[in-house]
């Protein structure tokens, strides 16, 4: 039987462990199983370690490991390109020393929160100091960390980025919100807000005044030469109104020609009436557009606090209504609200590219049935009509009813713009 035994099994005898010998082989297995798991644990551990190692090293954000007390124990080498440091150089620092001044409270109080682990993630904004001493706005995200083994909060990571270019797109949007797309200046929101400081201000003492101011011979401008031309006479005045006033004045545009100024520190008649001169000597010279020297004027009506009120709608509405006032003495001049104080109109003489409502014609001694016929032509028609003498010279243009230019030759214009060539109505060139 034990042949047949040891055929079936080829010859070999199977081998009996005994017990304890049983007990070490099932600890040997485990012990490799074990190596094994660890084996593939660490090689998944290099691995890991690895990718984020690549993410770090090639991230935009700069990685920062932090003890509780805020020094930096790790900075990943993004550092060099947002803050021009080294990491190595940041290692053993504090965020803390490289925060602008104006933002430095708050991020302390932010640190401190973060450090006694009351606050496990945040998010901030503030400006960090570069090397080459210039700020750069960024974002920093906390994310408290915790000890494994003991669950107790051991530091925290942040996560720096670069924001420059959001606050910049910030800036640039409440700028706009703020402030006149064409001339710069603050808009009718900024107006009543800073008309509403002036108030309170004067409240505790002082004065103001209220300026408004609307342009004469805008529309002829920007009805013939065009907005483009018209555009340009509202920035030319935006920068000499500016150049009038003090630094802590304002001036701010409405829309339109219709511009508001005030006058901080004083709401006596004497300065207000200094200041009004010194405006429409201002805004009364030419204002050059491609060569053409287009003549516009300013007409000002002005309020003053206390003496007219501290109501601001009421104070608006008196210096509107003294700009009408001003505006009916003959435009070119100022009228101070609650006075009789106003500075003269400026001569009609001076005022170019100015569409009369009155019926012009040819400078003739002689009146007669060609002058009946002439104006009855003019009232008559909404078409562009012209008088040209019999040697070409083009005598008068007008359209729509309106006088818009009398000129010596017609030759000149062709293919030109003819305001280019536009003198005074009323004088003609002598002949050589």
């Amino acid at each position: 039987g034990d042949q047949v035994v040891r055929r079936q099994l080829g010859g070999r005898v199977p081998r009996t462990f005994s017990a304890e010998q049983q007990g070490q082989l099932r600890s040997l297995a485990q012990i490799a199983v074990t190596l094994l798991r660890m084996s593939r644990a660490q090689r998944e551990a290099r691995e890991s370690a690895a990718l984020y190692r690549l993410l770090a090293d090639n991230t935009t954000d700069v990685i920062v490991r932090c003890d509780l007390d805020g020094t930096r124990r790790y900075v990943s080498p993004a550092a060099k390109r947002l803050l021009g440091f080294e990491p190595e150089e940041l290692v053993g620092t504090k965020p803390i020393d490289s925060v602008h001044p104006e933002d430095a409270r708050a991020f302390a109080r932010l640190l401190k929160q973060v450090g006694r682990g009351t606050l496990k993630q945040a998010v901030s904004q503030q400006r960090y100091r570069r090397k080459d001493g210039a700020w750069v706005w960024v974002e920093v995200s906390f994310d408290l960390t915790t000890d494994p083994a003991t669950g107790a909060s051991d530091g925290y990571v942040a996560v720096i980025r670069d924001i420059s270019q959001r606050k910049e797109a910030e800036r640039q949007m409440t700028h706009m919100a703020r402030h006149d797309s064409l001339t710069g200046l603050p808009n009718r929101l900024v107006f009543r807000e800073q008309l509403a400081r002036e108030i309170a201000r004067v409240k505790r003492g002082g004065g103001f005044a209220l300026f408004c101011l609307d342009l004469d011979q805008f529309k002829p401008v920007n009805d013939t030469l065009g907005h483009q031309a018209g555009d340009s006479v509202l920035c030319a005045v935006a920068q000499r109104l500016k150049g009038v006033v003090r630094a802590e004045d304002m001036v701010a545009r409405l829309g339109g020609d219709e511009f508001v100024i005030i006058q901080t520190g004083t709401g006596c008649v004497e300065k207000a009436g200094a200041l009004a001169e010194r405006l429409l000597a201002a805004v009364a010279a030419p204002v050059d557009l491609g060569g053409y020297p287009a003549r516009i004027g300013l007409s000002i009506g002005i309020a003053r606090a206390p003496d007219d009120g501290l109501d601001p709608d009421r104070l608006f509405w008196l210096a509107d209504q003294a700009l009408y006032r001003a505006k009916a003495a003959g435009r070119g001049g100022y009228h101070l609200s609650g006075t009789e104080e106003a500075g003269p109109p400026r001569p009609a003489e001076e005022k170019a590219l100015d569409p009369t409502t009155d019926l012009a014609r040819p400078d003739q001694p002689e009146h007669g049935v060609f002058d009946a016929l002439f104006r009855g032509l003019l009232q008559s028609s909404t078409d562009c009509v012209t008088l040209v003498d019999p040697e070409g010279d083009l005598l008068f243009m007008s359209a729509g009813g309106q006088a818009l230019m009398e000129i010596d030759d017609i030759q000149p214009l062709l293919g030109r713009s003819w305001l280019a060539f536009c003198p005074r109505r009323g004088r003609r060139r002598p002949r050589p």
